[in-house]
């Protein structure tokens, strides 16, 4: 039986454990803690989110995670930029 786990993402639990896949092309990430390191990731200026966010360039990127197969946008954070 198949969950959603957010927007994009959907949990199957049929298989004995559960795996997360791509709720658009049934990608299969595998378990439900390695999700966001099998993504693909895209970081760039937070103005990227809208001009509201001019304040944060500098300190902030906006990181983006879409699906390795189908480029379905699975998540989007602000993350620090690192020193």
């Amino acid at each position: 039986m198949k969950r959603p786990l957010r927007e994009n993402l959907e949990l199957d639990g049929d298989s004995g454990s559960p795996r997360v896949l791509c709720a658009r092309c049934g990608f299969d990430f595998g378990g439900e803690e390695g999700w966001r390191e099998r993504s693909r990731t895209k970081r760039q200026s937070p103005t990227a989110g809208g001009p509201l966010m001019k304040d944060l360039e500098g300190q902030f990127l906006l990181e983006q995670r879409f699906c390795p197969q189908c480029k379905t946008l699975l998540d989007s954070e602000i993350v620090e930029v690192e020193p």
